[in-house]
């Protein structure tokens, strides 16, 4: 799923919040000093942050949307979903000769370097299956590079299972390279509606993916009051953290249902 900027403040936000409880509760069982506990959790918070943020970046190897252009990153989603599939490719051929590249047509098929490109832009994420059923059809020889939206997990490893026979580039890469070239499609004359902040906030964390992460916070939060002097924070936090956590799990659609207008 495409992170925006939100999506990792708050992400970084919640990493900060727990590191720093996790760091004061301990550190002022030990001490007993609560300015010596609050600055050692406040520099420990701020490490913690700084390692996620390095660990996010190099596992997802995507760009972050700027917050002026998720509305323009939105748009163009939506308009290569609801795209006909000859005039998507015929797109990011465009885009990959502005940008460059030297794209060749043989036997009817758009070559790249060996490889054979293809797209195929969805509401859900495509499967491996899919994406091997294409490159099987392909001439001998030949690799496939194949654009979409979102891919499933093990779509996502093809290009380390086929040894690079197939390579996969997503909506964020997608969205750089028609950015890049000026390329992207107009907008859908749907009407926009006004977004609002808290709830495109609350929304990010409405996944089913993130019960498991509530639940782990609220145990902790609940294990760790009994190690302070004051628990009734802890007591609350953790108390909400694994309501909310039971929410999500039961009732936040699935994780494959993704929102595109």
């Amino acid at each position: 799923m495409s992170k925006t900027f939100i999506s990792y403040v708050f992400d970084g936000v919640s990493t900060a919040f727990m590191s720093f409880l996790i760091a004061y509760a301990i550190s002022f069982f030990y001490l007993k000093n609560r300015l010596a506990a609050i600055a050692i959790s406040i520099c420990l918070s701020a490490a913690t942050v700084s390692i996620y943020i390095i660990f996010a970046m190099r596992k997802r190897k995507k760009f972050f949307i700027k917050k002026t252009e998720e509305n323009s990153f939105s748009s163009c989603k939506r308009a290569l979903c609801l795209m006909e599939e000859t005039k998507a490719i015929s797109l990011i051929i465009s885009a990959l000769n502005k940008s460059g590249k030297q794209v060749v047509e043989n036997d009817g098929n758009f070559v790249i370097n060996e490889y054979v490109i293809t797209c195929r832009f969805t509401v859900e994420p495509i499967s491996a299956d899919d994406i091997l059923t294409i490159y099987k059809s392909l001439p001998s020889g030949k690799k496939l590079l194949f654009f979409g939206n979102e891919f499933s997990e093990k779509a996502q490893a093809l290009p380390e299972f086929t040894d690079s026979q197939i390579s996969i580039k997503g909506i964020d890469e997608v969205y750089k390279l028609l950015k890049d070239t000026d390329s992207l499609p107009a907008e859908s004359a749907l009407p926009k509606r006004k977004k609002n902040k808290i709830k495109t906030l609350l929304k990010g964390t409405f996944n089913k993916k993130k019960a498991g992460g509530f639940a782990l916070y609220g145990s902790s939060l609940l294990l760790l009051s009994r190690f302070v002097f004051y628990p009734l924070w802890y007591i609350l936090s953790g108390t909400l953290f694994l309501f909310y956590a039971i929410t999500i799990k039961f009732f936040a659609a699935s994780d494959n249902v993704k929102e595109y207008v």
